[in-house]
């Protein structure tokens, strides 16, 4: 009898199946230009094995910012819907699957969320009154001092 987390680590498996063979592909044998820097970071799998959502980000944007980088991103996006097709074909034949999932390419904006937060927390230490950081430190002195 197969348990829910042995039918739900499928998808898991084939994810990864999956982006090691993208990875090959669009290094080794895709020669569109314009996928020439992704870096796939994830792909997820529905329990159907239907769908394959992959996420990906560019190693270097040539350091694009603002609307540089939201055109070079349509760029690469439209130069992965491009070679999808030759991708989906080449997937079906590496790991023979009954179907072959329908891949979706999704930019990973979690490291510009990460960069962001870093901003965020940086401006509130930088904000914060030196008094807070002196009575947390005095508080726990006091807290010592009345335990021994």
């Amino acid at each position: 009898m197969k348990t829910s987390d042995s039918t739900s680590s499928r998808p898991d498996r084939v994810g990864a199946q999956i982006q090691r063979e993208l990875g090959e592909l669009l290094l080794v044998h895709v020669k569109d230009p314009r996928v020439r820097q992704v870096s796939l970071t994830a792909v997820r799998v529905t329990r159907d094995l239907g769908v394959a959502r992959v996420y990906y980000l560019l190693l270097d944007n040539g350091g694009a910012e603002g609307k540089a980088l939201e055109q070079l991103k349509r760029d690469v996006a439209r130069g992965l819907e491009s070679v999808t097709p030759f991708l989906r074909r080449e997937i079906g034949q590496r790991l023979r699957l009954r179907t072959v999932p329908k891949l979706t390419f999704l930019w990973d904006d979690a490291v510009e969320h990460g960069r962001r937060m870093e901003v965020v927390f940086a401006e509130m230490a930088a904000s914060r009154p030196p008094e807070e950081e002196g009575s947390g430190e005095e508080v726990v002195g006091a807290d010592e001092e009345d335990a021994g």
